[in-house]
């Protein structure tokens, strides 16, 4: 069963590319994503998690500002949109994993 979708937690969109070639992407995909944070009535303004970088790189800004996030607000909700698990890792059990954690804090 799915639970309802709670609008009042902050929204917090990701956008990633890799290349700077497909830096003109980032722009498309936030804009996606602030539509469907809009069109679903979610209350408070989004977070943007918006990086040119490599999906391989262990050290993913998006996902150490997203850990930093989660951990230095425990007591927040935040419902996070992004276009697909890559957004987050190149590889889909780093992605999935990831997504783990983020579930697992709460969120």
């Amino acid at each position: 069963m799915v639970s309802p979708l709670d609008t009042s937690t902050i929204p917090i969109i990701v956008t990633r590319v890799s290349t700077s070639e497909q830096k003109k992407g980032l722009k498309t995909q936030e804009e996606e994503n602030e539509r469907l944070v809009k069109q679903l009535g979610f209350k408070k303004t989004p977070i943007l998690l918006t990086y040119q970088e490599s999906g391989k790189k262990e050290a993913r800004q998006t996902v150490l500002q997203m850990r930093k996030i989660l951990r230095d607000n425990p007591n927040k909700r935040y419902t996070i949109f992004y276009r697909d698990t890559p957004r987050f890792a190149r590889m889909q059990l780093d992605g999935q994993l990831i997504r783990k954690e983020i579930l697992d804090a709460g969120s």
